[in-house]
């Protein structure tokens, strides 16, 4: 499960995610690699390596919003996929 794991930032650089390079050469560790034969490889990584952003907007916004009557589709919406990339349950 992950919760308080501080993911990204990443960068894709190819079909590979890694860690963002720091100015001082720090970095570029391999996160994760689209195997090259799949088809749309560079798109694949740009959305994978966009991922942890992702989570912590989409947990920014559950915050933000809290209980909201009316909207609260979205919010489960939103709540299950924050589950499903975390292991949590909805």
């Amino acid at each position: 499960m992950i919760t308080a794991l501080n993911l990204g930032p990443w960068e894709a650089c190819g079909n590979l995610i890694r860690t963002k390079r720091e100015a001082d050469g720090s970095g570029g560790f391999l996160v994760a690699e689209v195997p090259a034969n799949t088809g749309h490889t560079t798109e694949k990584a740009l959305v994978m390596a966009a991922a942890p952003e992702m989570l912590a907007l989409l947990r920014n916004l559950i915050d933000i919003e809290g209980p909201q009557p009316g909207n609260s589709e979205w919010g489960d919406k939103a709540r299950a996929v924050i589950a499903q990339a975390t292991g949590e349950q909805a």
